[in-house]
Parts: structure tokens; sequence; C-alpha cells
């Protein structure tokens, strides 16, 4: 699950993009391991000018728009 600190600044949002936090490296594991994932750092967030937008006022947790994001993309997954 991506943190806020992936968006605040251009450095880790555009810059490190799958570096940051490893993400990169943990996803190619993942995928040797035949393990299934959903990836909502690509399925939403990245895809949003603004991706705070989805965390609470001082960026720690989500705010109802980004668990609902989250489950929505959760769902339409499972279902196809």
């Amino acid at each position: 699950m991506p943190e806020a600190r992936r968006y605040d600044n251009n450095l880790n949002r555009f810059i490190l993009k799958g570096r940051f936090r490893g993400k990169d490296y943990i996803l190619e594991n993942m995928n040797k391991l035949n393990i299934d994932i959903i990836d909502v750092d690509k399925e939403i967030f990245s895809n949003e000018i603004d991706p705070l937008k989805f965390f609470n006022e001082i960026n720690v947790h989500y705010n109802e728009k980004g668990y609902k994001s989250i489950a929505f993309e959760i769902i339409d997954k499972l279902q196809n």
C-alpha cells in the first residue's frame, strides 16, 4: 500500500518511481513466486495529478476517498 511520502515530492514520484522503498524489487519477486498483486500505486494513485487527495490532512492514513478507491479497485480485480 503506497504511503503519502511517495507522492509528496517530485524526487520520489517522478525520478525514483519504482525504486522508492524497493517497489520494483518487491513486485519482481512477487511475480517470480507467482503471487498475484494489485498495484494500487499504478492503478489509482499514479494516474492522478494530486494523489495526496487520497490521504488525510496530515498524510498519515488514507481518507474516505482513498479507502473507497482502493476497495473498488480490489473488487474490480477480484471480479475480473
